[in-house]
């Protein structure tokens, strides 16, 4: 509740990520441009740092989406960060295991995830997640989309993926995870 006082907007749409090259959060800005069009009070946010900070910020500015687009940082309680997201996307090119993707899972919010490496071995398309190719943030900006117009889809995809995680995870890996998670988004410092 909280968070979504701070950052505001219906839906809120959001990632967790270092801000570095493989992340690709362009693609994220540029899915963001095609999404506000049907939802114009729809926000977006990434929880993470990293050396490409400025030149991102540079890009939402650009974009015009200066007032929708939020850079949040590092936060030490950012599982809160994801949990208060209607959709939760994973941008990258390239993708080894990613723990903000489980933590995602784990938190009962619905994934939209390029299809970049590791992130295929848990999102299933159309069964815990929505898999996209990468580098087409159109195709990104229509399964966020697909999720929040399609009745019943987010609720669907969130129980099966919590399932599998919790399946398929022991307790080692799902705190693996967090410790991956903020490795993520801090490996950019």
């Amino acid at each position: 509740e909280r968070i979504r006082k701070e950052i505001g907007g219906n839906p809120l749409i959001g990632t967790a990520a270092a801000l570095t090259e493989q992340k690709n959060i362009p693609n994220f800005i540029e899915a963001a441009r095609i999404i506000i069009k049907k939802y114009p009070n729809a926000k977006f946010m990434v929880a993470g740092e990293g050396n490409l900070r400025e030149k991102i910020q540079y890009l939402i500015d650009k974009s015009g989406l200066h007032e929708s687009f939020k850079l949040v940082g590092f936060k030490k309680d950012i599982q809160n960060y994801i949990k208060a997201l209607d959709v939760f996307v994973l941008p990258s090119d390239n993708e080894g295991f990613s723990g903000s993707l489980l933590t995602a899972m784990l938190l009962k919010v619905p994934v939209v995830s390029t299809d970049a490496g590791g992130a295929s071995e848990v999102v299933l398309d159309g069964k815990t997640g929505l898999l996209v190719p990468k580098r087409n943030p159109e195709k990104l900006a229509e399964a966020v989309l697909r999720i929040l117009q399609t009745e019943g889809l987010a609720k669907k995809l969130k129980e099966t993926a919590y399932q599998l995680v919790l399946k398929n995870f022991s307790v080692d890996r799902m705190v693996n995870s967090y410790v991956e998670l903020y490795r993520e988004v801090l490996s950019g410092r």
